[in-house]
């Protein structure tokens, strides 16, 4: 079952991604890099940066050797709502141009 995590890999910035696991990969659909971006001032809020990895892809998933993840988390649910958010919005109407 593809539940959404934040993966951090052993180098690079956390990943959002729907997960599963497959044997000796887990599969990442939909992976966006976060990239953390600390308050300016004291007492101000961070903020979080996000890219799309397959923007160059024909897929919209990778696999990962799991030995290159060193733990995943479950995001807030705050979270999981703007990555929802955020896929609904790279949605691309079917012209039938085909």
């Amino acid at each position: 079952m593809d539940e959404i995590k934040i993966v951090n890999l052993i180098t690079g910035p956390p990943i959002i991604a729907k997960v599963s696991i497959d044997d000796d990969y887990y599969v990442l659909e939909d992976p966006f890099n976060i990239l953390y971006v600390p308050p300016k001032e004291k007492g101000g809020k961070p903020t979080f940066t996000v890219f799309d990895m397959m923007v160059l892809s024909s897929e919209s998933d990778i696999e990962v050797a799991k030995k290159h993840v060193l733990y995943c988390s479950t995001p807030t649910s705050e979270i999981i709502e703007q990555y929802n958010a955020m896929l609904l919005n790279h949605l691309t109407p079917i012209t039938g141009d085909d």
